[in-house]
């Protein structure tokens, strides 16, 4: 059985106030650690416990098994344009919001400051070792996609 993304942070969540017997939040330097945990590098795989637990965070190139579907089209879908393009290929009649609408509705349910800001300062919480270790544990995946890691290296 395929857990949902949130039911599985809810347990690792519940978990982590068990271990400690205090009611703390969760950070998300704790989500790093779980997820890097799980690597087995001799295998180059998360545990399976852990991919089952949600999709959310799994490797892609588990996920993925191109042989047991007939694609018609293989794409990268990077920015809204790529999205936008491929819609119309497929002939999907749905065009994406304005940017103006966007940002409007982001401001409306702006809570804590700019994204920018949250992800630098939750990325600054993580050891470096963990940091490393979580590079790893998508490697693949950033390799199989094009991405340039030499910059985090």
């Amino acid at each position: 059985m395929m857990m949902d993304g949130n039911l599985a942070v809810s347990k690792l969540f519940r978990r982590l106030k068990r271990r400690s017997g205090v009611r703390q939040t969760v950070r998300f330097s704790h989500f790093v650690r779980h997820i890097t945990k799980s690597y087995d590098p001799k295998k180059g795989v998360m545990d399976r416990n852990v991919r089952i637990g949600s999709d959310h965070w799994a490797e892609y190139f588990q996920l993925c098994d191109p042989c047991s579907v007939q694609y018609d089209i293989i794409g990268h879908l990077e920015e809204k344009e790529d999205a936008s393009n491929f819609l119309k290929l497929i002939g999907a009649n749905f065009t994406f919001p304005s940017l103006e609408s966007v940002n409007d509705t982001a401001e409306r349910h702006r809570v804590h400051g700019d994204t920018a800001q949250k992800m630098k300062e939750s990325y600054a919480e993580v050891e470096e070792a963990d940091l490393r270790r979580l590079l790893e544990v998508f490697r693949t995946d950033a390799q199989l996609f094009g991405y340039d890691l030499t910059k985090i290296d």
